[in-house]
């Protein structure tokens, strides 16, 4: 519990926002991703709502490719320090292996943005530094979290869903 406090208080000074919101992704009209209309819908939102879930998975989150999954985090990315937002990183693969896979990768390239553009070259140490490293990195874009989805199939029983769920959990050891 003292860790949860502590974790908390690092992860929002100004305390955890009461609303979070999965806005709504803009498209152009050829279908692809419109950086402008989803930056001036957070804009807009940013007065009243603090802490985002990018994707969101009532939406259209499941049906990104990774190209649009990562140009969606990076419009995103790019406005949490000027508008004073929290990110939550939506996961959304219902297969506990490419979830983890999904969220390594994710959790990479936040590390790779970090320092850039500051004329600061990061790299990551060897060791057990590579958790502080990241949890940094995440930190300095904002991003509090990630949300993964439950395995699913009728056929999957409960012990199986935690079973997959806490291999995620138990990687970051």
């Amino acid at each position: 519990a003292v860790e949860r406090v502590q974790w908390l208080k690092a992860l929002f000074p100004g305390g955890v926002p009461a609303l979070w919101c999965p806005p709504v992704t803009h498209y152009d009209r050829d279908g692809a991703i419109d950086g402008a209309r989803i930056a001036a819908h957070l804009r807009h939102l940013s007065p009243y709502v603090k802490g985002f879930l990018i994707p969101g998975s009532t939406g259209d989150g499941w049906e990104l490719s990774e190209a649009e999954f990562r140009q969606l985090l990076e419009i995103a990315l790019d406005l949490t320090q000027e508008l004073d937002l929290h990110l939550l990183i939506g996961i959304l693969k219902s297969d506990a292996a490419a979830a983890l896979k999904s969220l390594r990768e994710t959790v990479s390239w936040i590390e790779s943005r970090a320092g850039q553009g500051k004329g600061q070259s990061l790299s990551r140490p060897a060791g057990p530094a590579p958790v502080a490293f990241a949890a940094s990195a995440l930190g300095k874009a904002r991003v509090c979290g990630f949300a993964v989805c439950a395995p699913r199939g009728k056929e999957i029983s409960q012990e199986e869903m935690s079973a997959r769920l806490a291999s995620i959990l138990d990687s970051r050891k």
